[in-house]
């Protein structure tokens, strides 16, 4: 209709994929939360993270209601991404909606 290959992406090619960028940022997060030994070998003792902590608590210190405390944070964070890219992007809509997915509509 006359637009550039760059109005067309933004516009046409852009609205369609965005719930499928939004579903592999989620999941790019999701597995970024669970790894561990990369922040150990690219961060060093200067910059600790969160997964650094947890084995730390439990393995050095056998503190285990600290590391497991600690263990909770990734999990909430990553339930809270979840609930954020579905309420904000409607991702279940795209299995037909958030009752009939799941079989109870």
């Amino acid at each position: 209709m006359g637009e550039g290959g760059a109005q067309t992406f933004w516009r046409v090619y852009f609205p369609l994929t965005m719930r499928g960028v939004a579903t592999a940022g989620l999941l790019v997060f999701i597995v970024a939360l669970s790894l561990f030994i990369t922040p150990a070998l690219l961060g060093g003792p200067a910059q600790t993270m969160i997964g650094q902590l947890v084995i730390e608590h439990i393995n050095s210190y056998q503190n285990w209601r600290v590391g497991s405390a600690l263990a909770v944070l990734p999990t909430l964070m990553t339930m809270l991404a979840v609930f954020a890219g579905d309420w904000l992007l409607s991702l279940s809509s795209a299995m037909g909606g958030r009752f009939e997915a799941a079989g109870m509509g």
